[in-house]
């Protein structure tokens, strides 16, 4: 701090100066979220906030992803500034990753981390499709001959899992189910 004296035209101005060097880098937010389901989409990317604790002040970093699965964009720049970041989760199995990234600078007082977390999730289960969707049985009066109709189950995965339920509208126990 100092104070600068002007005298001039029979008057004297004093201005009290402060200087202030270097800064630290901020970031917002310290964590980030992403969800994936295997086999979808992948996650939009989200901005990340750097600036300086002085407003008044820019400040050169650079950053540095923790893992391969995260990237940042740009990898270096000048507080103020926003920062993309993205995740590439094609190949990673169902589980729950963090990733740190470090934003730092030469001279900065500090660097900061920012925890990215990425759940990767199975894909969803596609139910089985059952042809026809609905039986129409017709029959005539006294005959003991119990119609028979077929039903077909398919799905993604073979065999394929499935619970079969007869029930009827009117009620009664004519209508049975034969799973050979």
């Amino acid at each position: 701090n100092c104070t600068i004296t002007v005298n001039g035209g029979g008057a004297t101005q004093s201005v009290f100066v402060t200087f202030k060097v270097g800064g630290s880098i901020q970031v917002s937010p310290s964590t980030l979220s992403f969800s994936y389901v295997a086999g979808g989409q992948t996650p939009v990317s989200q901005t990340l906030a750097v600036s300086t604790d002085n407003a008044n002040v820019t400040m050169p970093f650079t950053v540095s992803p923790g893992c391969s699965w995260v990237s940042v964009s740009p990898t270096s720049g000048t507080a103020p500034t926003s920062l993309s970041v993205s995740v590439s989760p094609a190949g990673l199995a169902q589980n729950t990753y963090t990733c740190p990234v470090t934003i730092s600078g030469p001279g900065v007082a500090n660097s900061q981390q920012v925890s990215v977390k990425l759940v990767v999730s199975p894909p969803a289960t596609v139910p089985p499709t059952v042809t026809p969707s609905s039986l129409l049985f017709t029959s005539t009066q006294g005959s003991s001959t119990p119609g028979k109709k077929t039903i077909t189950v398919n799905g993604p995965d073979t065999p394929v899992a499935f619970t079969a339920t007869p029930t009827t509208t009117s009620g009664g126990n004519w209508l049975s189910l034969d799973t050979a």
